[in-house]
């Protein structure tokens, strides 16, 4: 009797494993037809059955870390705009008592004399927010591991906030777990010399620190989003833009319309978008026409028609519903409806759209210089092409990060019960 009921909880267990298996299988098929149905850069980054190997690898994965094993999905395509976020880190208490130990040994490894990787250091993030010493932990593959050493955020000290694994001479596969914003996702990295490391648009750009004292954080300015409006001198007027969020598109307008009479007075405008990750391009309308000297064109468009494109509409629908706007909740309810009756499955061009014409060319500014960096992404580099018409602008710092190609999200889309939130164009 007593083998019967071993067998049985033995036979039972394993039913149970198996079906997990079998779950988390699914979960892995479902969502790489998402990003087929989905995902309009999939035909145009996908050669031959690459995507469908790298599938079947994840599902014969003995790893038990679930987020990290889908997250191998969107990672291959390298898209800002594809990204699988966890954000049930937000509701985890972090281990004191571990990061205390970690900073310990942090302390005492540096203390040692003892030569160095030519990576392992402090690093100091852009945005000079936080301080990480950076530890080689393998060698094969080189393994470091992000420690932060202090931080104006909610990460304590010894807490690892990102663990860079390389995959090839240049990149790194990178596990990037935000304390302070409550997010976890895999990123692509890289070192672009031996004192910068560019760590996506999420993780940003950090500096290595040779002469790194405790507390210098405090002696720095942390970078602010907040909109400015500046007058340099007598011919100059600064504009800074860190973020195209919508939210900031009635600030942005109302600070170009109160300065209108000094910035047609300036010789000079510096448009500063150093920083600006995300957003809608309306953000920067109001200021095309101190830059016109020819029609501004936005370029043609694909657009992927999907059943996540459409529910993401219904959902915008709903919202809308919810604040009373019924005239863009019956606009966004039918073009869902279009879309799943007529439109699914189907990619369509857009012809490109004149955003200004027929504008005065103003005789101030004389020029126009917009700064930008690595950092600026999305709406930001679609201003840097609209801008790039003017023969007013001149553009000075560092070429943008690369986000143009695939645009225009759908920010959330449900894995595994919502447990995680896809991210995709």
């Amino acid at each position: 009797m007593k083998k019967l009921i071993v067998l049985v909880i033995l036979f039972f267990s394993s039913s149970i494993a198996f079906s997990q298996v079998r779950s988390l299988q699914d979960e892995i098929d479902a969502l790489a037809a998402t990003i087929k149905d989905t995902y309009v850069g999939y035909p145009y980054k996908v050669k031959g059955n690459e995507f469908d190997a790298l599938v079947q690898r994840v599902k014969q994965s003995p790893s038990k870390d679930t987020f990290a094993l889908l997250a191998q999905l969107p990672a291959f395509f390298n898209d800002i705009h594809l990204k699988l976020f966890d954000y049930q880190v937000e509701n985890q208490k972090i281990d004191t008592q571990q990061c205390k130990k970690d900073s310990q040994m942090v302390q005492r490894y540096f203390a040692n004399k003892k030569r160095k990787d030519k990576y392992e250091g402090y690093w100091l993030n852009e945005r000079n927010h936080c301080v990480v010493a950076l530890m080689k932990v393998q060698s094969n593959p080189a393994t470091y591991y992000g420690y932060v050493m202090e931080s104006r955020a909610v990460a304590i000290t010894g807490y690892c906030l990102f663990k860079l694994v390389q995959q090839n001479d240049s990149i790194y596969y990178t596990d990037y777990t935000s304390a302070n914003f409550g997010f976890r996702l895999f990123l692509q990295a890289k070192f672009k010399n031996n004192n910068t490391l560019w760590i996506n648009s999420f993780g940003g750009k950090w500096l290595r620190q040779h002469n790194y004292q405790a507390g210098m954080l405090n002696g720095r300015t942390i970078f602010s989003f907040d909109p400015v409006f500046k007058v340099v001198d007598d011919k100059t007027v600064l504009l800074t833009m860190p973020s195209f969020d919508i939210s900031y598109k009635p600030i942005y307008d109302s600070i170009i319309k109160a300065n209108d009479s000094i910035i047609r007075k300036a010789q000079t405008l510096i448009v500063d978008i150093r920083n600006n990750t995300v957003g809608r391009i309306k953000n920067y309308f109001e200021l095309f026409p101190y830059a016109y000297t020819q029609p501004i064109v936005h370029c043609g468009v694909h657009v992927k028609y999907s059943r996540a494109y459409a529910q993401d509409f219904k959902r915008m629908a709903k919202e809308y519903q919810q604040q009373g706007d019924t005239a863009n909740a019956k606009e966004y309810d039918n073009w869902a409806d279009t879309v799943l009756s007529s439109l699914t499955g189907k990619e369509v061009f857009y012809e490109a759209d004149t955003l200004a014409q027929k504008l005065p060319i103003l005789p101030n500014p004389q020029n126009i210089a917009i700064i930008m960096n690595n950092n600026c992404l999305s709406a930001a580099e679609l201003m840097v092409l609209n801008f790039r018409q003017s023969s007013k602008v001149t553009f000075f710092g560092e070429r943008t990060g690369g986000a143009v190609d695939y645009l225009a999200t759908i920010d959330d889309v449900p894995i595994i019960g919502g447990r995680y939130s896809l991210f995709i164009a």
